[in-house]
C-alpha cells in the first residue's frame, strides 16, 4: 500500500509546493529532519527485519524489491514534509504529499 507509484505531474508538482513553502516559512531544515530521522528508521527497520527469528529458524521472506523500498521511503518523506509544513501548505498539498500515510492519521 505504501509502494504506490504517484500520479506526476501532480505529486511533483506539490513537492516543489512544499518546498517553496518550507523556504519562505523557515522550516527547510525541521522537513530535512523530519526526512533523515524517517529514513535512518526505514533503514535500521529493514536491516532488522532481515534476521527476524520466529523461534525455528531465521525469517528470510521477502522486503520488497529495491524499487519498492526507495517509493516507500520517498513517500515517507514527503508524508513527513506534508506533516511539519502542515499549516504552510493547502488542503490538495498535504494531501498529495500524504499520500496513503494520511489513512494513518486520526
Amino acid at each position: 500500500m505504501y509502494a504506490v507509484r504517484s500520479v506526476e505531474p501532480a505529486h511533483g508538482e506539490a513537492v516543489e509546493r512544499g518546498q517553496s513553502a518550507a523556504a519562505v516559512s523557515g522550516l527547510d531544515g525541521a522537513v530535512e529532519e523530519a526526512r533523515e530521522g524517517l529514513v535512518s528508521y526505514l533503514d535500521r527497520a529493514y536491516a532488522n527485519a532481515q534476521f527476524r527469528n520466529s523461534g525455528a529458524a531465521l525469517q528470510w521472506g521477502s522486503l520488497g524489491t529495491t524499487e519498492e523500498r526507495l517509493r516507500i521511503t520517498r513517500s515517507l518523506g514527503d508524508a513527513a514534509a506534508a506533516v511539519v509544513l502542515w499549516d504552510a501548505l493547502d488542503e490538495t498539498d498535504r494531501a498529495e504529499l500524504l499520500g496513503e500515510w494520511a489513512k494513518l492519521l486520526p
